[in-house]
């Protein structure tokens, strides 16, 4: 009944002389208004009442959203394990203000290990470090955005997740923040190989690890795996095992671990000292490796291992 006499305003109001506008008030405009948006939501199809519907809980459903393709992203972009003594612990109470600190810490990290230092351009915020290693190819575009995206504290739509898919969501992040940095270095090493003319390529492996590589140049074969070691150095008894125990069907005439120089140290012997001397497996500062590519096939002496004698021309 009160759709029918809001139909009869309208038709009152739209048959009246143009030049009398004596009766059109506001508040008969604005039942026009309403007697149409109800008329159109009687006669709309269905999905074009979902549609309001949907518009009506936009802020709700649109921050759900966004949360549940956080999640999503997340889960996609978990770096591999890094299956080695290094391998980063998972989350044990982290929130996401720990997990932002935790990728700002990881990015200004690699701004020291990779020497963005020496490039012209200036990189100092950690949103600039983020981009410069999308630039350079060493984060993927998907990746730089989700660390940046954390980093800048924008809405990421996690409150309005379910509590499970909350945690889901800060598990994923968690792991791609404290593994991020070892991929990140892992594509810099293979990529200033390349540039100095080795051919680096992959082969069938266990996914329990960050993957090893197959190395070539002059006629020889190394595997190789990098690592980033510590400032106290590092012993890397897994990796060292697993290398040295590798078969290739090409003939291996090097095993490396390859790491990043600087105060960063690391070591294939064991703790207690017990095992490791003599290993085949080389441990190498990235820097002395392209100075210098037959350090990859030479003895032992050539070796970067803060834990074993340096060979008598080495610094």
């Amino acid at each position: 009944m009160g759709l029918a006499a809001l139909a009869y305003v309208i038709v009152r109001e739209l048959s009246r002389d143009p030049a009398d506008q004596s009766g059109l008030t506001a508040a008969t405009l604005v039942l026009i208004v309403i007697a149409a948006l109800m008329l159109f939501l009687l006669v709309a199809p269905g999905s074009m009442r979902d549609l309001f519907q949907r518009m009506a809980n936009l802020k709700v459903a649109g921050v759900l959203e966004v949360g549940l393709q956080t999640v999503a992203r997340a889960e996609i972009l978990q770096p591999p394990a890094i299956g080695d003594e290094q391998d980063p612990p998972e989350r044990n109470g982290e929130r996401l203000r720990d997990i932002v600190k935790k990728v700002e810490s990881k990015l200004r990290f690699l701004h020291v290990i990779i020497h963005m230092h020496q490039d012209p351009r200036p990189i100092r915020s950690e949103r600039q470090i983020g981009r410069w290693l999308e630039m350079e190819d060493l984060l993927t575009a998907d990746e730089a955005q989700f660390a940046l995206d954390l980093i800048s504290k924008r809405e990421l739509g996690i409150q309005a997740l379910a509590e499970q898919e909350r945690e889901e969501l800060l598990d994923a992040a968690w792991a791609f923040a404290v593994r991020f940095s070892f991929t990140v270095w892992d594509r810099y090493v293979r990529r200033q190989l390349q540039n100095d003319g080795w051919v680096v390529a992959d082969f069938p492996q266990s996914r329990d690890h960050q993957p090893d590589f197959l190395a070539y140049r002059d006629g020889r074969w190394a595997v190789m795996a990098t690592k980033v070691g510590e400032k106290g150095g590092y012993s890397y008894v897994t990796t060292r095992n697993r290398l040295e125990n590798m078969r290739q069907k090409v003939g291996l005439d090097g095993r490396c671990i390859v790491f990043p120089g600087g105060d960063r140290k690391a070591t294939v012997i064991s703790m207690d000292g017990t095992s490791g001397s003599g290993s085949r497996v080389k441990v190498l500062d990235l820097e002395h490796l392209l100075e210098n590519p037959d350090r990859a096939f030479a003895d032992s002496a050539w070796n970067d291992d803060s834990e074993q004698p340096k060979h008598p021309d080495q610094d």
